[in-house]
This record gives structure tokens, C-alpha cells and sequence, in this order.
């Protein structure tokens, strides 16, 4: 057993005090003289025994992380570790909904770390304590051993479930052609019950990265299509379209530089996406912003791509009409009004004939309503 003693100063008198815990070797926990509240030493509130012990426990391995001794034989508790550590890749490799804390390439780099044949004593005491506390914390948060134990990542055990999406939301998310509930669904479905893994949050700021470098490169390529046209357009529709179109490219392309620059500048670890999460998150919306701000780079670009290619079906149909109209350039003694009407005249007297010969076909098709009986007499 080993007793740690703080020298320090309360904060309010100034007078010296000694903090304190022993640790106990044998238990792999820490321990005091007398009873003390977790808080007055700033540990958590425990909700359980269990929780407490395990609480405990991480105390004393994050103590033997800082301070690992050669001479404490830790190698029965490498044994252990290793089978856990196996059971974990068991776990992430066939469940998508896995509580491992670690991947199945993390859990292999482990058990090399953690073998008592090919470690020395102090390295694998370093080894054993810092993996154990992160298991221990793991198991902390997925209230392992307890009555609501959480089995499943993606089970909700606190309560903290997402608010509901309201038909704004939804209606302006149709807009934007789904992009913003396609983000909320894989945001909240990565922070279920307020909690990320390490590996999902990796996961999604690769996605995502990689997302918005793909339209902004297409948002180029439609601002270069926009360019080209812009020297072809006459028509002041189809000029309006292309500068609403290259307004949105523009837009579309800053912000997706602007998420990757700053997506890039995010921690890779748990702890950084939780509190990127905890500080976008807003009261009775939860993420629905966040998930708006994710899409803007390609939604823009599909809206600059729609007003493209109805900027260059204008130019088409206008110079269709343009070449129809020029076949009636010769008739230039029948005036404008006339030719006109005889047009329209000539349109609906073929839309006419269509419905009159639709309506014989129907008669034609419907069954005779009776039989008619010939009665012969001689």
C-alpha cells in the first residue's frame, strides 16, 4: 500500500492543508482514514456501489499511469486486459452497434502493448494502467454492471433522447434536397444519448471533409460553365439565371472551404466532439442548425447547377423560336395579330379533335347497356 500526500493552500483562509489517498495494491483501488464526500475531492457523484468502486479503480490505475512502479507485478492484470481487449475486437468486428471504446486495429496494437513476455515490468505497468483507465471510463458511461446497463451503442438509457424535427425543418430540409436531414440523421446517430466514441468521430469528420471537398470542386466546375456562357448569353433571363447561378457557386464553394478549415482544426478524440456537439447544440432544436450549416456547400451547388441548365435551356428554346418564327418572315403582308390568332385557332381546334377523339373511344369501349331481342314470326 502507498499513501499520497498534496501539500497545498485553501483557496479561502490560505491555510496549508494536505490532501490525501492510499492506494491499495492488492484491490486495485484508493482508499481514506475517514469518510469524505467525492465532490470535496472532485470526483463525480455516484449513482451506485458499483459506480463507486469503479470509480475508484480508475482513480487508482490513472495514479499508477502517473506514478507506475517497477516493482508492483502487474502481470496477472495484463492477463486479464488481454482477454478483455479480445473480447473488445470480438465486439467492434460484429456488431455495428458495439460499446468498444476501441477499434479492432487499436485492440491489436493493445494486446502487443500489454504482453507480459515481451514487455518490461515498468513499460507494461504503464501499459496496463493507461488502458485500464480508459476502459474503466468506458465502462462508467455505459453503467457497466448496473441495473440499466447499456448493451447497445445506440440504446438510449439516460433519457437525453434528440427533440423532435418540426415541418419547418422539414419542409425547408426539402429545399435543400434532404441534405440536412441526411446530416441529422448521421449526427445524432453518432451522439446517441450524448455520447461519441473516439472512432465515430473520426469517422464522421473524415466523411464529412471529404463531402465538402467534392462540392466545392463541383461548385468549380459549374462557376467555370457559368463564365464560358456568360460571353454566349444574350437573352436577359438566361444573364439572370447564370449570376444567380455563379452567386451560389460562390457561396456554395466559401463555405465548404470554410468547414473543411475548420473541421480540420477539431480534436480527433472523443472528448473534442463531445464538446463540439455540446457547444452547436441548441435548446429545443438539438443539431437542426448544425445539420443546415453542413449542407449549404452542396446544396448551393445543386441550385447553381438547376439555374445553369434552365439558363441554357432558355437559350434553346429561344433560339428554336427565333428559327420558327423567321419561316414566317416572308409573310409579311398578314399582320402580327392575325397570324397570331390563326396559330392559336389552329391549336385548339387539334386540341379539340384530340379530346373529341378520345371521348368516341370511350363510348366505343363502354358495353351496350341492353340486348336486343329479334322476334321472328311466320
Amino acid at each position: 500500500m502507498d499513501i499520497y500526500i498534496n501539500p497545498t493552500s485553501d483557496p479561502q483562509t490560505g491555510q496549508k492543508i494536505g490532501a490525501y489517498y492510499l492506494v491499495n495494491h492488492c484491490k486495485h483501488s484508493i482508499a481514506f482514514l475517514r469518510q469524505v464526500d467525492t465532490r470535496s475531492i472532485g470526483l463525480p457523484d455516484v449513482r451506485s456501489t458499483i459506480h463507486l468502486e469503479r470509480v475508484l479503480r480508475n482513480e487508482y490505475w490513472t495514479h499508477c499511469e502517473y506514478m507506475p512502479r517497477p516493482d508492483v507485478d502487474h502481470t496477472d492484470s495484463a492477463k486479464k486486459l488481454q482477454g478483455q481487449l479480445s473480447s473488445l475486437m470480438i465486439d467492434n468486428i460484429s456488431s455495428e452497434g458495439s460499446t468498444s471504446p476501441f477499434t479492432r486495429k487499436e485492440c491489436k496494437h493493445y494486446l502487443k502493448a500489454v504482453n507480459p513476455n515481451t514487455n518490461e515490468p515498468q513499460y507494461l505497468n504503464w501499459s496496463v494502467a493507461r488502458i485500464n483507465s480508459l476502459l474503466i471510463q468506458s465502462q462508467i458511461i455505459n453503467f457497466h454492471g448496473e441495473q440499466c446497463a447499456r448493451a447497445d451503442r445506440t440504446m438510449v438509457v439516460t433519457g437525453q433522447r434528440p427533440p423532435a424535427r418540426t415541418a419547418l425543418y422539414l419542409q425547408l430540409s426539402k429545399y435543400m434536397f434532404e441534405f440536412p436531414v441526411t446530416h441529422l440523421n448521421r449526427l445524432e446517430h453518432a451522439w446517441t444519448d450524448r455520447i461519441i466514441y473516439s472512432h465515430h468521430w473520426k469517422k464522421l469528420l473524415g466523411e464529412l471533409i471529404e463531402e465538402w471537398i467534392v462540392a466545392a470542386g463541383a461548385a468549380g466546375l459549374v462557376w467555370v460553365a457559368n463564365i464560358m456562357l456568360f460571353t454566349t448569353a444574350l437573352s436577359p433571363v438566361t444573364l439572370f439565371l447564370l449570376a444567380a447561378s455563379t452567386l451560389s457557386t460562390v457561396y456554395g464553394a466559401a463555405k465548404a472551404l470554410l468547414l473543411i478549415r475548420k473541421h480540420r482544426s477539431l480534436g480527433q478524440y472523443a472528448v473534442h466532439g463531445s464538446q463540439y456537439l455540446q457547444a452547436n447544440e441548441k435548446y429545443g432544436t438539438g443539431l437542426q442548425d448544425l445539420s443546415f450549416e453542413y449542407s449549404y456547400p452542396w446544396a448551393c451547388t445543386l441550385w447553381a447547377g438547376a439555374l445553369t441548365s434552365a439558363g441554357v435551356l432558355w437559350m434553346v428554346l429561344s433560339q428554336v423560336i427565333t428559327c420558327v418564327l423567321s419561316l414566317f418572315a416572308p409573310m409579311k403582308f398578314i399582320p402580327p395579330h392575325i397570324l397570331y390568332t390563326g396559330v392559336l385557332m389552329l391549336g385548339a381546334w387539334a386540341y379539340g379533335r384530340g379530346i373529341a377523339s378520345d371521348a368516341k373511344k370511350l363510348i366505343s369501349a363502354k358495353p351496350a347497356s341492353h340486348v336486343q331481342y329479334v322476334i321472328r314470326t311466320k
